[in-house]
Order: C-alpha cells, then sequence, then structure tokens
C-alpha cells in the first residue's frame, strides 16, 4: 500500500504521543464537519504511557479502514527523510511526505517515543 501524506500532525505530552499521516491538509474545518468522510485517507501511531504502577503503556496502530487498525506488535519500520516503510500483519506500507527538516526532527523524535520492545525502528538519516 503506498499513501502520500500531505498533512503530519504531531503530539506528545504526559499521556502519551501520536503522529498522524492524512492524505488531507487540515484547515481547522474537519472537527466542524461531522461527516466520516472530511477525515479523509489516514494513518495514526499512537503510544499512551500507563496512568500508574499497574498499568502498561501501550502502542496502536490506526487506519482509515479501521479493519486494518489495532496493537502495534511484530512491526519493521524504516525512517527516511522523506518517507516511512511499515511492515505490519503481512503488509508493506509506504507513507510518503515532504516537510522541511525542523519538522521531519519532530517526526523522528516522536515515532522513537512510539515505537517499542514489540517491534523495530531503523532510522536511515
Amino acid at each position: 500500500m503506498k499513501f502520500v501524506s500531505n498533512d503530519i500532525s504531531i503530539s506528545d505530552s504526559e499521556y502519551g504521543c501520536q503522529i498522524c499521516f492524512s492524505d488531507e491538509v487540515d484547515n481547522g474545518n474537519k472537527s466542524q464537519n461531522n461527516n466520516s468522510d472530511s477525515l479523509g485517507n489516514y494513518i495514526l501511531l499512537q503510544r499512551t504511557y500507563p496512568e500508574d504502577d499497574f498499568d502498561k503503556d501501550y502502542s496502536y496502530i490506526e487506519f482509515s479502514d479501521f479493519g486494518k487498525s489495532g496493537a502495534l506488535k511484530n512491526y519493521k519500520m524504516n525512517l527516511y527523510r522523506n518517507r516511512l516503510l511499515i511492515y505490519y500483519k503481512n503488509e508493506n506500507i509506504e507513507i510518503l511526505f515532504d516537510v522541511k527538516d525542523s519538522k521531519y526532527q519532530k517526526i523522528k523524535k516522536v515515532m522513537q517515543n512510539i515505537t517499542t520492545q514489540n517491534g523495530e525502528l531503523i532510522i536511515h538519516d
């Protein structure tokens, strides 16, 4: 599967971190439109941190095609300056993007935070 990302949103907080690759640019109107088609196609990678000593952190991958979504386990990712290759559930996913160096540095940082011991991330600088 090849996916061209026109918008990348990144968040990193005390509760977790996520990165969303979307084929549509978020101009601020998505939250005002209740039509699920307004979300466009996307791939979201997320990690939630434990709230207490009894919880475990959790990594998740979500696709606009929800049937492919699930816990982020047994994966291999290769991050390049202009693309992310993901091997997940016997499928190759290529996400293409064009960002400035400052945004790429943020992508690199959050990808390192999201990936855990349940898979492999290789960064090719």
